[in-house]
């Protein structure tokens, strides 16, 4: 169906999912300049994105917010084990706070607003292709407010701690409770500097960079739901 090579296989194979047939054109158009790039094939409503996920199995999954006739968080519900090989990043002319975190909370690994500049999409493909995550400048603070008003639950999956210590359970605990850095010291009798190695031994664990990525990847994860933390 496609040209196999190492050439082919070093390339990041994107599924592009959106209503409009315009917007589809110009994504592959500006897709299709990056030789790292490969463009699988397209959909134009969610049937036929499910569809091609399970056919094409992409890299990245470029995905409508407003794809119809089921929104881009019902494809996401929908897609469970598509997501362990597909990485999605969603598009929205309009998401709220609320529809970003909820689309985190399903497995999106990006939420991009679609005025977005050529650069910022390429440079948000990339870093989710290389398994970060890329929430837009506008969107972060809003969902950093939706996600400390998450209420706090237990982690349905305590037994997956990616070989966090008991101390580093408790280090991270005190991020979701919002506590800085200096409370978290002073809570523990610990110095600021052992808190930042062990902040610092978190994120190598759990392969995050910061700690907005931190958040969504333990909502993700049933590490901890609690999301009220400090950025």
């Amino acid at each position: 169906m496609f040209p196999t090579g190492n050439d082919f296989d070093s390339k990041v194979k994107i599924l592009i999912a959106d209503g409009y047939p315009i917007f589809r054109e110009g994504l592959k158009h500006v897709l299709s300049t990056q030789q790292d790039f490969a463009v699988l094939g397209e959909a134009a409503d969610s049937v036929e994105t499910l569809r091609l996920m399970d056919l094409l199995k992409p890299d990245v999954l470029l995905l409508d917010m407003a794809m119809p006739p089921l929104d881009g968080i019902e494809v996401l519900a929908r897609s469970e084990i598509n997501l362990r090989t597909t990485r999605v990043i969603i598009l929205s002319a309009s998401a709220n706070s609320n529809q970003t975190v909820k689309a985190l909370e399903l497995g999106a690994c990006g939420v991009l607003r679609k005025e977005v500049s050529s650069e910022i999409l390429l440079k948000s493909i990339r870093a989710v292709a290389q398994g970060q995550y890329w929430v837009g400048r506008r969107d972060m603070a809003g969902a950093i407010d939706a996600l400390r008003a998450l209420p706090s639950l237990e982690s349905e999956n305590t037994s997956r701690n990616f070989g966090l210590t008991p101390r580093e359970i408790q280090i991270l605990q005190s991020l979701f409770e919002g506590l800085t850095n200096k409370d978290i010291a002073r809570g523990f009798g610990i110095s600021q500097q052992t808190v930042k190695h062990h902040i610092s031994s978190i994120f190598n664990k759990t392969g995050m960079s910061n700690r907005l990525e931190l958040v969504i990847f333990s909502i993700n994860q049933g590490l901890n739901r609690s999301a009220r933390l400090r950025v």
